[in-house]
Protein backbone atom coordinates (compact mmCIF):
# COMPACT_ATOMS: atom_id res chain seq x y z
CA UNK A 1 0.00 0.00 0.00
CA UNK A 2 2.92 2.46 0.61
CA UNK A 3 3.57 2.05 -3.19
CA UNK A 4 0.45 2.76 -4.25
CA UNK A 5 0.10 6.45 -5.53
CA UNK A 6 -3.49 7.62 -5.36
CA UNK A 7 -5.03 10.19 -6.98
CA UNK A 8 -5.27 12.48 -4.42
CA UNK A 9 -1.66 12.39 -3.83
CA UNK A 10 -1.31 13.35 -7.52
CA UNK A 11 -3.60 16.83 -6.57
CA UNK A 12 -1.46 17.07 -2.94
CA UNK A 13 1.91 17.04 -4.99
CA UNK A 14 0.41 19.53 -7.46
CA UNK A 15 -0.81 22.15 -5.45
CA UNK A 16 2.07 22.17 -3.27
CA UNK A 17 4.55 23.16 -6.64
CA UNK A 18 1.94 25.82 -7.68
CA UNK A 19 2.07 27.48 -3.96
CA UNK A 20 6.16 27.31 -4.32
CA UNK A 21 5.60 29.10 -7.52
CA UNK A 22 3.36 31.65 -6.26
CA UNK A 23 5.90 32.34 -3.61
CA UNK A 24 8.86 32.36 -6.10
CA UNK A 25 7.03 35.34 -8.74
CA UNK A 26 6.09 37.24 -5.40
CA UNK A 27 9.47 37.06 -3.96
CA UNK A 28 10.65 38.27 -7.66
CA UNK A 29 8.32 40.67 -8.13
CA UNK A 30 9.08 42.17 -4.51
CA UNK A 31 12.91 42.35 -5.71
CA UNK A 32 11.86 44.03 -8.28
CA UNK A 33 9.71 46.48 -7.16
CA UNK A 34 12.92 47.21 -4.44
CA UNK A 35 15.28 47.45 -7.16
CA UNK A 36 13.15 49.98 -8.70
CA UNK A 37 12.74 52.45 -5.50
CA UNK A 38 16.08 52.19 -4.59
CA UNK A 39 17.30 53.49 -8.17
CA UNK A 40 14.82 56.10 -7.74
CA UNK A 41 15.07 57.47 -4.83
CA UNK A 42 19.00 56.95 -4.08
CA UNK A 43 20.29 55.66 -7.98
CA UNK A 44 21.18 59.02 -8.84
CA UNK A 45 24.08 59.38 -6.43
CA UNK A 46 25.30 56.70 -4.56
CA UNK A 47 26.65 57.61 -0.76
CA UNK A 48 30.78 56.59 -0.85
CA UNK A 49 30.12 55.24 -4.34
CA UNK A 50 33.36 54.40 -5.63
CA UNK A 51 31.79 53.64 -9.16
CA UNK A 52 30.17 55.88 -11.51
CA UNK A 53 26.29 54.03 -12.06
CA UNK A 54 25.56 52.82 -15.21
CA UNK A 55 28.55 53.21 -18.28
CA UNK A 56 27.43 55.20 -21.11
CA UNK A 57 26.96 54.21 -24.47
CA UNK A 58 30.00 54.06 -26.48
CA UNK A 59 30.94 56.94 -28.49
CA UNK A 60 33.72 57.77 -31.05
CA UNK A 61 32.92 61.58 -31.05
CA UNK A 62 32.43 64.15 -28.50
CA UNK A 63 30.02 66.22 -30.18
CA UNK A 64 27.46 63.10 -29.82
CA UNK A 65 27.49 63.57 -26.13
CA UNK A 66 23.61 63.97 -24.91
CA UNK A 67 21.86 65.09 -22.10
CA UNK A 68 18.25 65.81 -21.19
CA UNK A 69 17.57 69.83 -20.81
CA UNK A 70 18.17 71.16 -17.28
CA UNK A 71 15.44 71.91 -15.57
CA UNK A 72 14.31 74.89 -13.09
CA UNK A 73 12.05 73.45 -11.62
CA UNK A 74 11.97 71.91 -7.61
CA UNK A 75 13.96 68.72 -7.34
CA UNK A 76 12.58 66.01 -5.02
CA UNK A 77 13.22 62.87 -3.37
CA UNK A 78 14.99 61.13 -6.37
CA UNK A 79 17.19 63.96 -6.86
CA UNK A 80 18.70 64.53 -3.19
CA UNK A 81 21.90 66.52 -2.81
CA UNK A 82 25.08 64.39 -2.81
CA UNK A 83 27.37 65.41 -0.74
CA UNK A 84 29.80 67.72 -2.16
CA UNK A 85 33.48 69.53 -1.39
CA UNK A 86 33.98 72.65 -3.19
CA UNK A 87 37.79 73.00 -3.63
CA UNK A 88 39.62 76.69 -4.58
CA UNK A 89 43.03 77.84 -3.59
CA UNK A 90 45.40 80.83 -4.55
CA UNK A 91 48.66 81.54 -3.55
CA UNK A 92 49.43 84.27 -1.27
CA UNK A 93 51.07 87.63 -1.31
CA UNK A 94 49.02 89.49 -4.36
CA UNK A 95 50.91 91.76 -6.40
CA UNK A 96 48.29 94.03 -7.13
CA UNK A 97 46.87 97.14 -4.85
CA UNK A 98 43.18 95.45 -5.00
CA UNK A 99 44.61 91.50 -5.08
CA UNK A 100 43.94 90.31 -1.93
CA UNK A 101 40.60 91.79 -1.89
CA UNK A 102 39.78 90.23 -4.47
CA UNK A 103 40.72 86.94 -3.48
CA UNK A 104 38.58 87.81 -0.32
CA UNK A 105 35.40 88.32 -2.26
CA UNK A 106 36.05 85.19 -4.48
CA UNK A 107 36.05 83.13 -1.08
CA UNK A 108 32.77 84.14 0.40
CA UNK A 109 31.42 84.40 -3.18
CA UNK A 110 32.01 80.39 -3.25
CA UNK A 111 31.41 80.12 0.78
CA UNK A 112 28.21 81.64 0.50
CA UNK A 113 27.08 79.35 -2.75
CA UNK A 114 27.99 76.44 -0.66
CA UNK A 115 26.91 77.36 2.26
CA UNK A 116 23.31 77.79 0.53
CA UNK A 117 23.40 74.33 -1.21
CA UNK A 118 25.05 72.30 2.09
CA UNK A 119 28.37 71.51 0.34
CA UNK A 120 31.53 71.67 2.21
CA UNK A 121 34.54 73.98 1.56
CA UNK A 122 38.60 73.60 1.44
CA UNK A 123 40.24 77.00 0.40
CA UNK A 124 44.19 76.10 0.07
CA UNK A 125 46.93 78.71 0.49
CA UNK A 126 50.05 76.02 -0.06
CA UNK A 127 51.91 75.98 -3.30
CA UNK A 128 52.44 72.13 -3.79
CA UNK A 129 54.27 72.02 -7.03
CA UNK A 130 57.83 71.85 -7.31
CA UNK A 131 59.39 75.22 -8.00
CA UNK A 132 61.08 74.47 -11.29
CA UNK A 133 57.39 73.35 -12.88
CA UNK A 134 54.68 75.76 -13.53
CA UNK A 135 52.86 76.90 -10.48
CA UNK A 136 49.55 76.25 -12.61
CA UNK A 137 50.19 72.48 -11.95
CA UNK A 138 49.38 73.17 -8.42
CA UNK A 139 46.04 72.53 -8.68
CA UNK A 140 46.05 69.21 -9.64
CA UNK A 141 48.10 68.53 -6.91
CA UNK A 142 45.86 69.83 -4.34
CA UNK A 143 43.09 68.09 -5.97
CA UNK A 144 44.34 64.36 -6.18
CA UNK A 145 45.44 65.11 -2.06
CA UNK A 146 41.71 65.86 -1.46
CA UNK A 147 40.20 63.12 -3.09
CA UNK A 148 42.91 60.72 -2.00
CA UNK A 149 42.44 61.90 2.07
CA UNK A 150 38.55 63.49 2.21
CA UNK A 151 36.39 60.15 0.89
CA UNK A 152 33.09 60.51 2.55
CA UNK A 153 32.15 63.00 -0.38
CA UNK A 154 29.68 61.89 -3.66
CA UNK A 155 31.51 64.68 -5.93
CA UNK A 156 34.16 67.42 -5.63
CA UNK A 157 34.22 70.88 -7.49
CA UNK A 158 36.65 72.21 -8.60
CA UNK A 159 36.76 76.28 -9.01
CA UNK A 160 39.57 78.42 -9.82
CA UNK A 161 40.11 81.49 -7.99
CA UNK A 162 39.10 83.96 -10.57
CA UNK A 163 36.09 82.46 -11.34
CA UNK A 164 32.61 84.31 -9.51
CA UNK A 165 29.27 82.28 -9.44
CA UNK A 166 26.86 84.44 -10.13
CA UNK A 167 23.25 82.78 -9.72
CA UNK A 168 23.24 81.68 -5.88
CA UNK A 169 19.98 79.50 -6.52
CA UNK A 170 21.08 77.70 -9.42
CA UNK A 171 21.35 73.78 -8.59
CA UNK A 172 24.08 71.64 -10.26
CA UNK A 173 22.12 68.74 -11.98
CA UNK A 174 24.23 65.85 -10.35
CA UNK A 175 21.33 62.84 -11.00
CA UNK A 176 21.86 63.63 -14.83
CA UNK A 177 25.38 62.58 -14.88
CA UNK A 178 25.01 59.08 -13.86
CA UNK A 179 27.84 56.97 -15.68
CA UNK A 180 30.13 60.44 -15.83
CA UNK A 181 32.81 60.66 -13.28
CA UNK A 182 33.95 64.20 -14.58
CA UNK A 183 32.58 66.99 -15.84
CA UNK A 184 33.80 70.31 -17.51
CA UNK A 185 32.68 72.80 -20.49
CA UNK A 186 34.19 71.69 -23.49
CA UNK A 187 32.84 72.10 -27.25
CA UNK A 188 32.48 68.84 -28.93
CA UNK A 189 33.14 69.46 -32.53
CA UNK A 190 35.95 71.59 -31.96
CA UNK A 191 37.37 68.64 -30.00
CA UNK A 192 36.70 66.09 -32.20
CA UNK A 193 38.17 68.74 -35.41
CA UNK A 194 41.15 70.32 -34.58
CA UNK A 195 41.77 70.64 -30.34
CA UNK A 196 42.31 73.96 -29.55
CA UNK A 197 43.97 75.15 -26.18
CA UNK A 198 41.00 77.88 -25.86
CA UNK A 199 38.24 77.10 -28.03
CA UNK A 200 38.25 73.44 -26.91
CA UNK A 201 37.97 73.38 -23.62
CA UNK A 202 38.63 75.18 -20.04
CA UNK A 203 39.32 73.49 -16.75
CA UNK A 204 38.54 76.74 -14.76
CA UNK A 205 35.36 74.63 -13.57
CA UNK A 206 35.73 70.99 -12.72
CA UNK A 207 33.27 68.22 -11.49
CA UNK A 208 34.85 65.26 -10.44
CA UNK A 209 32.82 62.38 -8.61
CA UNK A 210 34.27 60.46 -5.99
CA UNK A 211 35.66 57.18 -7.66
CA UNK A 212 37.96 55.33 -9.50
CA UNK A 213 38.23 57.05 -12.77
CA UNK A 214 38.68 60.68 -11.04
CA UNK A 215 41.54 59.38 -9.65
CA UNK A 216 42.91 57.52 -12.21
CA UNK A 217 42.95 60.82 -14.35
CA UNK A 218 44.55 62.95 -12.07
CA UNK A 219 47.07 60.25 -12.25
CA UNK A 220 47.35 59.81 -15.67
CA UNK A 221 48.26 63.78 -15.96
CA UNK A 222 50.85 63.28 -12.95
CA UNK A 223 52.15 60.75 -14.84
CA UNK A 224 52.59 61.95 -18.12
CA UNK A 225 54.55 65.18 -16.48
CA UNK A 226 56.87 62.85 -14.17
CA UNK A 227 57.52 60.50 -17.32
CA UNK A 228 58.60 63.82 -18.99
CA UNK A 229 61.27 65.75 -17.38
CA UNK A 230 62.56 67.49 -20.47
CA UNK A 231 59.75 70.15 -20.02
CA UNK A 232 60.26 71.66 -23.52
CA UNK A 233 60.51 68.38 -25.18
CA UNK A 234 57.03 67.87 -23.68
CA UNK A 235 55.75 71.03 -24.58
CA UNK A 236 56.32 70.56 -27.98
CA UNK A 237 54.70 67.05 -27.69
CA UNK A 238 51.65 68.31 -26.55
CA UNK A 239 51.78 71.33 -28.93
CA UNK A 240 51.76 68.73 -31.95
CA UNK A 241 47.92 68.10 -31.21
CA UNK A 242 46.73 71.30 -29.80
CA UNK A 243 46.73 74.53 -31.70
CA UNK A 244 46.89 78.06 -29.67
CA UNK A 245 48.90 76.67 -27.32
CA UNK A 246 50.54 78.57 -24.52
CA UNK A 247 54.37 79.01 -24.07
CA UNK A 248 54.29 76.90 -21.23
CA UNK A 249 52.30 73.25 -20.29
CA UNK A 250 49.66 73.81 -17.54
CA UNK A 251 46.67 71.39 -16.56
CA UNK A 252 44.59 72.55 -19.23
CA UNK A 253 46.70 71.10 -21.97
CA UNK A 254 47.43 68.65 -20.47
CA UNK A 255 43.63 67.49 -20.14
CA UNK A 256 43.31 68.70 -23.88
CA UNK A 257 46.28 66.21 -24.68
CA UNK A 258 44.69 63.44 -22.60
CA UNK A 259 41.38 63.69 -24.29
CA UNK A 260 42.42 63.85 -27.46
CA UNK A 261 45.28 60.92 -27.48
CA UNK A 262 43.24 58.64 -25.06
CA UNK A 263 39.97 59.35 -26.19
CA UNK A 264 38.48 55.94 -26.20
CA UNK A 265 40.09 55.02 -22.88
CA UNK A 266 37.79 58.60 -21.27
CA UNK A 267 34.97 59.65 -23.62
CA UNK A 268 32.17 58.01 -22.09
CA UNK A 269 33.65 59.23 -18.57
CA UNK A 270 34.33 62.75 -19.02
CA UNK A 271 31.12 64.68 -20.13
CA UNK A 272 31.55 68.12 -22.01
CA UNK A 273 28.95 70.71 -20.12
CA UNK A 274 27.48 73.00 -22.65
CA UNK A 275 23.51 73.29 -21.60
CA UNK A 276 24.21 75.81 -18.88
CA UNK A 277 27.35 78.52 -18.80
CA UNK A 278 29.61 76.06 -16.33
CA UNK A 279 32.20 78.07 -17.03
CA UNK A 280 31.72 81.34 -19.24
CA UNK A 281 33.70 84.12 -20.41
CA UNK A 282 33.93 87.39 -18.69
CA UNK A 283 33.65 89.61 -21.48
CA UNK A 284 30.47 88.98 -23.13
CA UNK A 285 28.96 87.78 -19.57
CA UNK A 286 29.89 90.67 -16.89
CA UNK A 287 28.43 93.97 -19.65
CA UNK A 288 25.08 91.63 -19.52
CA UNK A 289 24.05 91.21 -15.82
CA UNK A 290 22.05 94.52 -15.48
CA UNK A 291 19.66 93.50 -17.63
CA UNK A 292 18.76 90.43 -14.84
CA UNK A 293 17.54 92.54 -12.60
CA UNK A 294 15.08 93.39 -15.12
CA UNK A 295 10.97 91.49 -14.62
CA UNK A 296 11.01 87.79 -16.69
CA UNK A 297 14.76 88.06 -16.80
CA UNK A 298 16.02 85.64 -14.81
CA UNK A 299 15.58 82.08 -16.02
CA UNK A 300 17.47 80.58 -13.52
CA UNK A 301 18.46 77.92 -15.79
CA UNK A 302 22.11 78.76 -15.46
CA UNK A 303 22.62 81.06 -18.61
CA UNK A 304 19.91 83.57 -17.38
CA UNK A 305 22.43 84.62 -15.46
CA UNK A 306 25.28 82.53 -16.05
CA UNK A 307 25.91 80.22 -13.37
CA UNK A 308 29.67 81.10 -13.25
CA UNK A 309 31.61 84.04 -14.50
CA UNK A 310 35.10 83.30 -15.23
CA UNK A 311 37.54 86.31 -15.17
CA UNK A 312 40.68 84.20 -16.67
CA UNK A 313 43.50 86.13 -18.20
CA UNK A 314 42.91 88.62 -15.89
CA UNK A 315 45.19 87.99 -13.33
CA UNK A 316 43.86 90.39 -10.61
CA UNK A 317 46.10 88.96 -7.94
CA UNK A 318 49.96 88.71 -9.85
CA UNK A 319 50.68 91.30 -12.41
CA UNK A 320 49.01 93.52 -15.05
CA UNK A 321 49.23 90.77 -17.79
CA UNK A 322 46.75 92.01 -20.27
CA UNK A 323 45.73 95.68 -21.48
CA UNK A 324 41.86 95.76 -20.25
CA UNK A 325 43.51 94.69 -16.73
CA UNK A 326 41.34 97.78 -15.60
CA UNK A 327 38.02 97.16 -17.44
CA UNK A 328 38.98 93.18 -15.70
CA UNK A 329 38.99 94.63 -12.22
CA UNK A 330 35.57 96.93 -12.66
CA UNK A 331 33.27 93.87 -13.71
CA UNK A 332 34.76 91.75 -11.20
CA UNK A 333 33.89 93.92 -8.83
CA UNK A 334 29.96 94.05 -10.62
CA UNK A 335 30.35 90.69 -10.87
CA UNK A 336 30.51 89.93 -6.90
CA UNK A 337 27.85 92.81 -6.09
CA UNK A 338 25.66 91.11 -8.49
CA UNK A 339 26.15 87.39 -6.73
CA UNK A 340 26.40 89.13 -3.45
CA UNK A 341 22.99 91.17 -3.64
CA UNK A 342 21.51 87.56 -3.54
CA UNK A 343 22.96 87.27 -0.21
CA UNK A 344 22.44 90.47 1.46
CA UNK A 345 18.66 90.76 0.19
CA UNK A 346 17.69 88.54 2.68
CA UNK A 347 18.93 90.84 5.77
CA UNK A 348 16.89 94.06 3.46
CA UNK A 349 19.94 95.07 2.04
CA UNK A 350 21.01 95.57 -1.66
CA UNK A 351 24.40 97.15 -3.17
CA UNK A 352 23.58 100.90 -3.89
CA UNK A 353 24.48 99.77 -7.85
CA UNK A 354 26.60 97.33 -9.09
CA UNK A 355 29.64 99.49 -9.68
CA UNK A 356 29.47 100.25 -5.74
CA UNK A 357 30.59 97.99 -2.68
CA UNK A 358 28.11 100.55 -0.39
CA UNK A 359 25.15 98.68 0.65
CA UNK A 360 21.45 100.36 1.22
CA UNK A 361 18.38 99.17 2.12
CA UNK A 362 16.57 97.63 -0.75
CA UNK A 363 13.97 100.22 -1.07
CA UNK A 364 16.79 102.95 -1.35
CA UNK A 365 18.69 100.76 -4.11
CA UNK A 366 15.37 100.25 -6.12
CA UNK A 367 14.75 103.95 -6.14
CA UNK A 368 18.40 104.58 -7.13
CA UNK A 369 18.37 102.20 -9.71
CA UNK A 370 14.79 103.56 -10.62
Amino acid sequence: MSGTAFPWDKNKRRGSSSTLWDVVRTLVAAMMVLMVVRWWCFGAVLPFSFHSGLPSPKRLLWSQQTLAPVSTKAFGMAERNPRVLMISASQAFCGTSLGDNNIMKSLKNKADYARRHGMDTWFSLELLVDPAYHRLRNKILLIRHVLRTQRNYDWYIWIDSDAMITDMNFRIPWEQYRGYSLVMWGDGPSLDTEPHFTRSLNTGVVFYRNDYYSRNFLDEMVKLWDSNPNQTELHSKVTGYIKGMTSFLCDQATVLYLLVTQKEQWINRVYLEERFHINRYWKPSAFELDSFMEPDAWKGDGNSPPFVVHFCGCSLCFKKFTDDFEECQRQHERAFNFANNQIIREFGFMHRNLSSSEVVPIHSAQTAQG
